[in-house]
């Protein structure tokens, strides 16, 4: 009866493991067509989270390569697409890995959001991931150069405000993302480097939340800045590398 039992135990828990293993492959599946969290939920209760839309503060990052398409205009489209493809796999494992969420990706330019499952740093972890990112882009020169591709440089806008997240699209597709005016301050530091010569751009909110986590020493103030798209000034903060 004993051994019985046992054999019974572990037939159990093998199917269990196996049951895990499907499970697993079929989020990290899902995973590369929607957002983590939506995909975790769909597996947990076969719903869509955020479904009419959710009011969240968030921190909200944008990256783009710096002269991308000038750049491009010296490769050939095969190894356009190689250089894409290895700068967006290294900089999403950056993201992910700080917590964060790959909102969408156009073309060289990545969306990112934190604090999409209520973490209170995520201000922090967002600038730690943009320092990251350029620590990765730095790595990855000499596989860049084995393409023949120029030496590339990313710029980074980094915004903390309420915005709302949710599904948008038509009824044969929807696209997870979030939207508001704070999403667009986050574009517009990005941009904002240009001028300011800067590679990381925040904005005041960010580097208020931030500073609960991180040293005063990761900061520079630039002031108050107009931005593209506003009518009032836009307090910014330079994010310092090494």
């Amino acid at each position: 009866m004993k051994k019985r039992n046992e054999d019974q135990l572990l037939a159990e828990i093998a199917e269990l493991k196996k049951e895990l293993g499907a499970k697993r492959r079929i989020i990290t599946n899902l995973g590369q067509f929607v957002e983590p969290v939506v995909a975790q939920s769909i597996i947990s209760g076969g719903h869509l989270p955020f479904s009419k839309g959710e009011r969240k503060i968030l921190s909200i990052l944008f990256s783009d390569v710096r002269n991308f398409t000038t750049h491009a205009e010296k490769m050939d489209p095969e190894t356009v697409i190689q250089v894409v493809n290895i700068l967006l796999q290294n900089l999403g494992q950056v993201i992910f890995e700080h917590g964060g969420t790959v909102d969408k990706v156009m073309g060289d330019c990545i969306m990112a959001i934190f604090g999409i499952e209520g973490e209170d740093d995520h201000a922090a972890q967002a600038v730690k991931a943009a320092i990251a990112m350029q620590v990765k882009m730095a790595s990855l020169q000499k596989i860049f150069a084995k393409l023949k591709s120029p030496e590339l440089e990313i710029r980074i806008g980094v915004n903390t405000g309420e915005v709302v997240v949710g599904y948008v699209g038509t009824a044969g597709f929807k696209d997870f993302t979030s939207i508001g005016d704070h999403v667009n301050i986050a574009s517009r530091l990005e941009g904002l480097n240009k001028e300011t010569g800067t590679k990381i751009l925040v904005g005041g909110n960010t580097y208020r939340l931030a500073r609960k986590y991180l040293p005063e020493s990761f900061f520079e103030r630039l002031g108050n800045k107009m931005v593209k798209g506003k009518t009032k000034e836009v307090e910014v903060y330079q994010v310092l590398l090494g």
